[in-house]
């Protein structure tokens, strides 16, 4: 006995619908990301515009005017400290 599959020429069958990489929804438009997922288009999110700002100040802080270095004064046995040094 040899099985006949019914339909077998069909064209539009629920398993021919696109599906969303993100929510896995049936649709029959997806939008590629620049992430490379294909998405409908209600749930497509496009690149942020921060990621294409130069990033020609990377890691540079400015230091402003510089501060004299202060002499040290180290507290010894012989120098106690008092009430007056504070």
């Amino acid at each position: 006995m040899v099985a006949v599959v019914a339909n077998a020429n069909a064209t539009s069958a629920p398993s021919n619908y696109l599906h969303c990489d993100r929510t896995n929804f049936r649709g029959d438009e997806l939008k590629a990301e620049w992430t490379g997922a294909m998405v409908l288009p209600e749930f497509f999110e496009g690149r942020h515009p921060q990621e294409y700002v130069a990033n020609a100040r990377q890691n540079q802080v400015d230091k402003g005017a510089q501060n004299p270095e202060d002499n040290n004064v180290f507290i010894d046995n012989d120098n106690p400290v008092s009430a007056d040094d504070l």
